[in-house]
Order: C-alpha cells, then structure tokens, then sequence
C-alpha cells in the first residue's frame, strides 16, 4: 500500500501550540535568513496586520511546511519550513515580554510543557540541528534574550548562530519602535497573526515521499539551491538505516 500523503491547513497558533513537536535533522542546511528575509517576514505581517485583519475572510498564506510524521507521535521531521519556523519563533520570542494577556499563549508556541507525575520532561516545540540546539533553547524558546544580546558574536559557535542574534536584535528594535510599551496594539498583532497566518503543513510517514515533496514546492523565503534539491533526491532515495550511517559519519 503507498504510503499516505496527507495536507492540512493550520493556523499559527493550531500549528506551533498543537500536535507537533518539530525537530530539524541534523542533515538539514542551517538556519540561513539574513536580515533581509527576516524584514521582509515581519513586514509582510505588520503589513497584514494594518489592513484591516478584523474581517475573517482576510488571511495571510505564510507558507508551506513539510514534514516526516506520523500520528502516533508528536514528533515530526522538518524537511522544509524550518527558515520560517525559526524566524517565527524568534519574532514571539521577542514579542513576549511586551504582550500584555497573551504572554502564556506565546510561551505554549515556544514551549511543550512536561507531564511530571510520568517523568515526561518539556522541550521547545522546535528543535534546531544538534549543533545549534542548545543555543536556540536557552536563548529563544526560554527567555534568555538579554544575555542573548551581551554576547559577543565572535564568541558564538557558528554563523547560524551569528544571524539568529542579529535577526533578534533587528526584530527587538523593529517592535520597539513599532510597539514601543504599548501591551495592548502587541496583542492586537499577536491574535492576528495567531488567527489569520495560515499554513499548508504536508506530511507523510514515509522519508521517500516527503523528499519528493520537498524538492517540487515552491516556496517563499529563501530559494533553494541546485545542491538543496540534489541532496534532497539523494537522501530521500536511501533507507533510513544508510541515511543515519551517512550522518553518523559526516558524509551528509
């Protein structure tokens, strides 16, 4: 039987608060946006948000989003969406702290809470490449943008590293001149884009498929390279056993 391929639309919210637990493979490229994909993702949803969001038909189609994943778990493999997801966060991340009543409902997109009495622990609802993951947790998904923002970016790891700092600092200062301590028009854009981002998330148990899928769609952000889509072909061609030998041993 060939494997299900399912599509369905969420919201922000529906999508970062709900079933997903999202994990980005460490075969997968770096986060990558600079400043000017980063402005322009913020732009376009202040934008939306000025023109008038109050009529419900008014949405915003944020993107595409596929993923490995099947329903007996919240674990799902990020094969494309991560850019967005990551800048996304970062722009809650920021957004946090100057919401006045739905600071709770941000952190629910930033973090799983556990279960304690089943020794189940949290974890951020996006989990960056091994590398970088600790950096984005502490720094991102937990409230650590002061001493994000002290650190020197000579000292970071790497330049993933380096640009999710500075698309912090540039978010921090678009919504602070935007916003400035105004908790109520912070959340007035907050529900809106909770409510009217919509994505198509694509998702298939099965590595083969999913690949397929990833190497076709179009989407917006940064293009992807000619090498993106050869590697995606070759890595979705392989069985996950060699796939995870390749990792192991840095071929991919």
């Amino acid at each position: 039987m060939p494997n299900q391929l399912n599509a369905k639309e969420y919201n922000l919210f529906e999508l970062l608060s709900g079933k997903f637990i999202f994990n980005v493979p460490d075969y997968q490229r770096p986060y990558s946006w600079t400043e000017n994909e980063a402005l322009t993702l913020w732009d376009d949803l202040i934008n939306f948000w000025k023109s008038g969001e109050e009529n419900v038909a008014d949405t915003y189609f944020t993107g595409s989003i596929v993923l490995v994943y099947s329903a007996e778990s919240p674990e799902a493999e990020v094969i494309d969406g991560q850019q967005r997801l990551t800048t996304l966060s970062m722009i809650l991340s920021v957004l946090r702290n100057k919401s006045g009543a739905l600071k709770s409902d941000i952190e629910k997109c930033l973090w799983q809470d556990g279960i304690a009495h089943m020794s189940i622990p949290g974890s951020p609802r996006l989990n960056l490449r091994e590398r970088d993951r600790a950096f984005f947790e502490n720094n991102i998904a937990h409230d650590g943008m002061k001493e994000l923002m002290q650190i020197d970016p000579v000292h970071l790891d790497d330049d993933a590293q380096r640009l999710m700092q500075n698309n912090m600092k540039l978010i921090c200062n678009c919504a602070d001149e935007l916003f400035g301590d105004d908790s109520k028009e912070v959340d007035s854009f907050i529900t809106s884009i909770f409510k009217h981002c919509l994505f198509v998330v694509v998702s298939t148990a099965d590595s083969e498929s999913a690949f397929r899928v990833f190497s076709v769609l179009n989407n917006r952000g940064l293009s992807l390279l000619p090498s993106d889509i050869i590697k995606a072909h070759i890595i979705g061609g392989i069985s996950t056993s060699k796939r995870d030998f390749l990792l192991i041993n840095g071929k991919i």
